[in-house]
């Protein structure tokens, strides 16, 4: 009987910090770090600040909680998307910015806080930004190379060209957070796809890319519950 009490202490620990962390990441994201207080916070969850502090230190540790957790679920999906079968090197690419895309439209408010709320908070969270943009560039450098000693790109330099993409695809997701709310973000799967397939000079067919992103939502959606930690 102790173990199935502890069990159940647990099961509502965790349920109820899911319940401060969701709450939080909407809250930063309408009214931004500064503006957001522990209180806030406590009031939008309908807790009391005494039941924050058990489970977090302070603010910042929740945000920076919040910030690590939308980090490595970008990386659990694209690791995902990489692995879907794919018959050319251009489905494969389609899989993955659709991964990226369904991502970001799923957990705005996670990405609003990676993309636009962290940027320029202090040295620390300038770091984690600086080190999630050099690490995507140097992946995507990498995977370039690759296309590029088999033939399927032309590139003069893949530095620059996975500079390029990954700033086009930060800047367009970033303009989306500030600008387009209402917008369905899945309509830029396919644009933003051919953009770079066509930078990248790599052959593809339109069907088929539009195929592989379609493809790309739905197995996402049909998978949603094992990427999202506290959800």
């Amino acid at each position: 009987m102790v173990y199935k009490k502890s069990d159940k202490t647990e099961a509502r620990k965790d349920e109820k910090r899911k319940l401060i962390f969701g709450t939080a990441a909407k809250v930063f994201a309408q009214n931004g770090y500064h503006q957001t207080s522990v209180k806030n916070i406590c009031d939008a969850a309908e807790i009391s600040v005494g039941t924050f502090y058990l489970y977090f230190k302070n603010k910042e540790d929740l945000f920076e909680e919040l910030y690590d957790e939308m980090e490595k679920l970008i990386n659990h999906v694209n690791k995902y998307a990489v692995g879907m079968d794919a018959k050319t090197a251009a489905e494969r690419f389609a899989h993955v910015v659709a991964a990226s895309i369904w991502t970001y439209q799923k957990y705005r408010e996670l990405a609003k806080i990676l993309l636009i709320e962290a940027v320029g908070l202090n040295p620390r969270f300038e770091d984690k930004y600086t080190n999630i943009m050099l690490k995507s560039c140097a992946t995507m450098e990498d995977t370039l190379k690759r296309l590029k000693d088999k033939g399927f790109i032309d590139v003069p330099d893949v530095k620059v060209a996975a500079i390029a993409h990954e700033g086009a695809f930060n800047h367009a997701i970033a303009y989306w957070l500030r600008v387009n709310e209402e917008l369905d973000l899945k309509v830029y799967a396919y644009p933003l796809t051919v953009y770079s397939l066509q930078a990248l000079k790599m052959d593809f067919r339109s069907n088929d890319i539009q195929y592989s992103i379609n493809e790309t939502f739905e197995e996402l959606d049909n998978s949603a519950d094992k990427f999202m930690k506290f959800r």
